[in-house]
């Protein structure tokens, strides 16, 4: 028997898994671009049909404006070639265990200055129906640079590329 939280009704807990993404520009690469995200898990308890709130800081490493939205996904358990156990994600509501589609970003995306950080305010809001136990989501934090257009590169053509890492 599930031992209820909070006011009589039986509880669920969220562990999220926040995830950082690197950002590679070609023109960039020197510049140390990039960001990190602390802290990089979180164990919500409430009891079902009650939100629940946590907040992480992104700190913009590079030297451009980073804009930083969140994607959340599914955790899920697949064994590898050499029989271990590998964690991977999958797309909200793959896995019966997951809270990913409970997961709204409190403020949306927001833009960073080069080298500062910002807080950013999560909320999980399991179904009222929702059964007691443990649920598990990544909560991956993507950051798109911001760059100005300079009068050189307007005459002739560019190719910029950039590539968007997700570790877990």
């Amino acid at each position: 028997m599930q031992k209820a939280v909070g006011g009589g009704k039986p509880g669920f807990f969220c562990i999220l898994l926040t995830a950082y993404c690197f950002l590679v520009c070609s023109s960039l690469a020197e510049a140390g671009t990039g960001m990190s995200v602390s802290p990089s898990r979180f164990r919500l308890q409430k009891p079902a049909g009650e939100a629940a709130s946590g907040k992480v800081t992104v700190t913009n490493n590079s030297s451009v404006p980073m804009e930083i939205s969140t994607e959340a996904t599914d955790m899920v358990t697949r064994p590898g070639e050499d029989g271990l156990s590998i964690r991977d994600e999958a797309p909200p509501g793959t896995n019966p265990f997951s809270c990913a589609r409970w997961i709204q970003s409190a403020g949306g995306s927001r833009v960073i200055p080069p080298g500062e950080s910002a807080e950013m305010e999560f909320v999980v809001s399991p179904p009222p129906e929702a059964r007691s136990g443990g649920y598990g989501a990544y909560l991956f934090f993507v950051g798109r640079p911001i760059q100005a257009e300079s009068g050189q590169e307007k005459d002739k053509p560019t190719v910029r590329m950039v590539t968007v890492p997700r570790l877990g």
